[in-house]
């Protein structure tokens, strides 16, 4: 995926994804959070399908994180002020 095709999926998360969905149960479902019990080791994140979702220094944050051998890739956004970070990677830390 490139770093546009990313911006583009990120606004689209950005703006409840009305670009992509047009079925709010759907939106519902994808930010969905998991009940705590179920990884209550990490106490600042919580998860939702494909999402998670991290209290950091009072700001709220939701994004995604991923790696293959090779790259990594994370975006994360502040809903609120309607702010998205996009990082992508090459090359794996030795």
């Amino acid at each position: 995926m490139s770093a546009h095709s990313l911006g583009i999926f990120f606004q689209s998360f950005l703006n409840n994804f009305s670009i992509l969905l047009h079925n709010s149960s759907s939106m519902e479902e994808i930010l969905y959070v998991f009940p705590q019990e179920s990884y209550s080791n990490i106490s600042d994140t919580k998860f939702g399908l494909i999402w998670n979702y991290k209290n950091y220094s009072g700001r709220y944050l939701v994004g995604h994180q991923g790696s293959v051998p090779g790259t990594t890739t994370s975006m994360m956004a502040n809903e609120k002020r309607n702010l998205g970070v996009i990082i992508l990677t090459n090359g794996d830390i030795t």
